[in-house]
């Protein structure tokens, strides 16, 4: 009789828990832990287990559950935030004035975050594509990053044969109102972060950040 009453108070105690937490754990699957502690609730009725190891072994669950809220809160922050990260503020970038930042599709990475392996941002804004040409060129001057040599080459061709530009489909005219400064191009990558500013037809300023040496690690070491 003793042994039933307590398995009542416990049951008890592990819904009573359960639901207390439920609110703080919208993004984990509470039917996931549900099916664990129902597992334990049914080892413990058949003793199969003790008491004290059915209570290490849910809370064992609970903390499993709490670090996975821990990092999603923290992703959720930085979502939320969306703050140059100092390392790319040492890098002389800046984020962009006058425009809409567009959290949903903008993103940071962390090489202390273990689900995600090297620093990066991209930063997307949009509104004005002139304020846009114009950001992207006082980010650019700011932190010496140059017009990619393609977009130069681009530029120049505009400029001294007009003519030529006319003539060219409306495809090819209008990705000329692109612009992009970079610090490297597809045969120059020897370098420790690679950086892109850039704003496209459809007024979109990209402000693109990553360690590439760390990339570069994270690809060897899955292998």
């Amino acid at each position: 009789m003793k042994k039933i009453i307590y398995l009542v108070l416990f049951f008890l105690f592990l819904t009573i828990w359960g639901c207390g937490r439920s609110d703080i754990v919208p993004n984990i699957s509470n039917t996931d832990i549900n099916e664990k502690i129902m597992l334990i609730q049914q080892k413990l009725t058949n003793w199969e287990i003790t008491q004290e190891q059915a209570q290490e072994m849910t809370q064992n669950i609970w903390n499993y559950s709490m670090e996975n809220i821990m990092r999603i809160e923290k992703q959720i922050e930085l979502i939320d935030e969306l703050i140059m990260p100092d390392w790319a503020k040492n890098l002389w970038l800046i984020e962009a004035n006058w425009l809409n930042l567009d959290k949903s599709s903008s993103k940071i990475t962390s090489l202390d975050n273990e689900d995600e392996w090297f620093d990066s941002m991209i930063f997307i804004y949009k509104w004005d594509y002139d304020i846009a040409m114009n950001e992207a060129a006082r980010i650019a001057n700011l932190a010496s990053i140059p017009l990619s040599k393609e977009f130069q080459q681009a530029k120049e061709i505009e400029k001294s044969s007009p003519d030529i530009v006319n003539k060219m489909w409306e495809d090819i005219k209008n990705s000329m109102k692109w612009i992009v400064y970079s610090n490297n191009n597809l045969t120059d990558t020897n370098m420790e972060y690679l950086i892109s500013i850039s704003v496209d037809e459809d007024w979109t300023l990209t402000i693109n950040a990553s360690n590439y040496k760390q990339m570069q690690q994270a690809v060897k070491n899955s292998f």
